[in-house]
């Protein structure tokens, strides 16, 4: 039910050349991935693009009259927005957590958005971090936050010994 507003809304943001990477568990894209009972975005956009993103975004909502925003809040590091459509009896709902400035825990960064940015690549429609940014930011969150899933384990491994000079530029 969502995915159709998922596609509509990047299909606009690809449009207004709004810079975004969409930062982890975008394989199942549009849809929400199959193994989870929620759908999560997490996504950074260029802090010269922000304004233009959260135009966007209320534009694209207020579009479909099925769709409400139930929350938005914002951080100085992250701003949050819940969306939600309803049909008849059916409910479902988006979280996207838009990511500003950078990667990092609590406001403190470790990676700047333009490195981000300028080492995104294009998949199915979407931008999306570089794979080693995608398994460095699942390797830190989950160190920070003390729970290391499986299913990111071997990816992580398999990243990071495939990027040994980015690790160490990383690092230092």
């Amino acid at each position: 039910m969502i995915n159709r507003f998922v596609s509509q809304l990047f299909s606009n943001i690809n449009k207004k050349k709004i810079r975004y990477a969409i930062l982890r568990n975008y394989e199942s894209m549009p849809n929400k991935p199959k193994n989870r009972n929620y759908f999560d975005l997490d996504i950074i956009v260029s802090k010269k693009d922000l304004k233009k993103f959260q135009d966007l975004l209320i534009k694209n909502v207020l579009k479909d009259t099925k769709l409400i925003m139930i929350k938005s809040f914002k951080r100085s590091y992250v701003h949050h927005y819940r969306i939600a459509k309803i049909n008849g009896n059916k409910f479902d709902s988006i979280q996207i957590d838009v990511h500003v400035k950078g990667q990092g825990f609590w406001g403190f960064y470790y990676l700047f958005e333009d490195e981000i940015l300028n080492n995104r690549r294009y998949f199915k429609n979407f931008y999306v971090v570089s794979d080693f940014h995608k398994n460095l930011f699942n390797w830190l969150d989950k160190l920070l936050w003390g729970e290391l899933k499986r299913e990111y384990s071997n990816p992580i491994k398999k990243s990071m010994s495939k990027n040994i000079s980015n690790l160490k530029n990383f690092l230092t």
